[in-house]
């Protein structure tokens, strides 16, 4: 998918803001061009990191490449490193620039994006093969993509960009090309595979000779898109599915991705499972799947291969299409370990008592005992908490004691399914210590029962949704290869009023 880009100019925050505002739903990206500002420090780029709505892409320009930055590079380097840490989920630099590679694996570490740029303005213009190789590089580099801005002098050259797209394309290279004097490549990006356009405010006069009005770009495309039809699909399989807050946020994800994907719920009764995985292991636009409740464990015969979380785990949450088959994998313990690190938990060597036996439970379950935590899992069966402890190699505890287990542990986990619906509290009559921490699976508007008993007295609680954020950002590492844009993904749960 490719992501139409409004650049922001102003000389002041206060008029980018404004800009920002006027520039219509057809923009899937803003670019502040911090450079073009009177004053730029870190309090004014704070400012824009609030008010400037949707995805946002700092770019810090120097006077060698076409900007206005006067600064030093280490003053450049530092308002970037800044300008991530406030929550911009995209960069542009040079990929030339002396901190290029260490900003690229800040950027990773935070589910952001680097965009390594070159621009070839003056002289000959770069071909094919030159723009391939610089476009291999940022790949090889790390970088969410490689950007070439050159001025056409003839048709010569851009037949260059499009043979170079192409090719990038076919191998994998994620590229954004672009003539800045020409406009026909912008509205055939989706054609060559390109991830971003630059456009102009609709209704505003053009900043460049090669921009059109966002929105006019963003009809093209659309049509392109739908002439294509090579958009992929992720379902999540479930029953029930339609609380699923998943769709909201992946769905942000592949578009801030510039990925060309649908995210679908899928409500699939226990009976009709095997004839679902059939249906989507013939699925040629297949993107990949998660799996809930209540078909973790029961999908296991059913898939071609399992990875060794999966197997370990003797569960699966994600599914990914590898060389013709399903491959089943499990990231809900990893999700989990990350939610929790968040909230500044750690498991090691912690006293660990699981509610549950079912898939969330055995995800959660071993992936705790290798991260060194002291594990129990109880489960009003027995037999059923003893079957996933076996599977697990963890301990089990009888639920008659759960009040003694819960005030001698140091982290419980809610891995049933109880509190999707009021009412509902696995530890109903049971007091919370204030010395807990409480990493609830469920989740539902406004917090489960036990969440908000949990709050109440004083205890450190990690809510469902924060789980489903990071479960749900290593399925989409797994279907794309790419780095999660959890800032994005964590503000589409705030649009569907949920806080993770």
């Amino acid at each position: 998918m490719t992501l139409v880009v409004v650049s922001l100019a102003q000389a002041t925050p206060e008029a980018m803001i404004a800009a920002a505002r006027r520039a219509g739903d057809a923009a899937d990206l803003l670019e502040v061009r911090a450079d073009r500002l009177d004053k730029l420090d870190g309090k004014v780029l704070e400012l824009l990191a609030r008010d400037v709505r949707r995805p946002a892409l700092l770019t810090i320009r120097p006077k060698r490449e076409g900007g206005s930055f006067k600064g030093s590079e280490t003053e450049r380097r530092d308002l970037l490193i800044h300008g991530l840490e406030i929550g911009f989920e995209y960069l542009d630099v040079e990929a030339d620039a002396s901190f290029a590679d260490g900003l690229i694996a800040q950027a990773h570490r935070r589910g952001a994006h680097v965009i390594l740029s070159r621009h070839v303005l003056d002289g000959p213009a770069p071909d094919a093969d030159a723009i391939l190789a610089f476009l291999k590089e940022c790949k090889d580099r790390g970088a969410w993509c490689g950007k070439v801005a050159i001025e056409a002098k003839s048709p010569r050259d851009l037949a260059a960009l499009v043979h170079a797209s192409l090719e990038a394309r076919r191998r994998g290279y994620p590229a954004a090309v672009m003539a800045v004097n020409e406009a026909a490549l912008r509205l055939l990006a989706p054609t060559l595979g390109l991830r971003l356009v630059y456009a102009a405010i609709p209704g505003e006069p053009l900043a460049a000779p090669g921009q059109l009005p966002a929105d006019e770009i963003a009809s093209v495309h659309a049509a392109l898109t739908r002439v294509r039809g090579s958009t992929k699909t992720a379902f999540i399989l479930g029953d029930p599915v339609d609380h699923s807050l998943s769709p909201a946020f992946q769905t942000a994800a592949f578009k801030a991705a510039g990925i060309d994907a649908m995210y679908v719920p899928w409500h699939v009764a226990p009976a009709d499972l095997p004839r679902a995985i059939q249906g989507l292991a013939a699925k040629r636009s297949l993107l990949g799947a998660n799996v809930t409740v209540p078909h973790k464990t029961a999908i296991l015969p059913l898939l071609d291969r399992l990875d060794a979380s999966a197997r370990a785990a003797g569960a699966v949450n994600t599914l990914v299409p590898t060389d013709g088959h399903l491959v089943g994998h499990n990231t809900d313990g990893a999700g989990a370990l990350d939610a929790l690190a968040a909230a500044g938990i750690g498991v090691e060597g912690a006293r660990v008592l699981i509610l549950g036996a079912g898939g969330t439970a055995r995800g959660v379950g071993r992936a705790f005992a290798d991260a060194g935590a002291r594990v129990a899992l109880t489960n009003r069966s027995p037999r059923r908490a003893e079957e996933a402890a076996q599977v697990l190699g963890v301990a089990t505890a009888s639920w008659r004691n759960l009040e003694t287990l819960v005030a001698e542990a140091d982290l419980v986990v809610n891995a049933t399914p109880l509190g999707l619906e009021p009412g509902e509290d696995p530890l109903a009559g049971i007091p919370i210590p204030k010395s807990l921490a409480l990493l609830d699976a469920p989740y539902r508007t406004g917090g489960t029962d036990l969440v908000r008993r949990a709050q109440k007295a004083g205890a450190k609680v990690v809510r469902g949704e924060s789980m489903l954020l990071y479960q749900g950002a290593r399925a989409f590492s797994l279907w794309t290869d790419l780095p999660a844009p959890l800032h994005v993904m964590r503000r589409a749960l705030l649009a569907q009023g949920v806080e993770a």
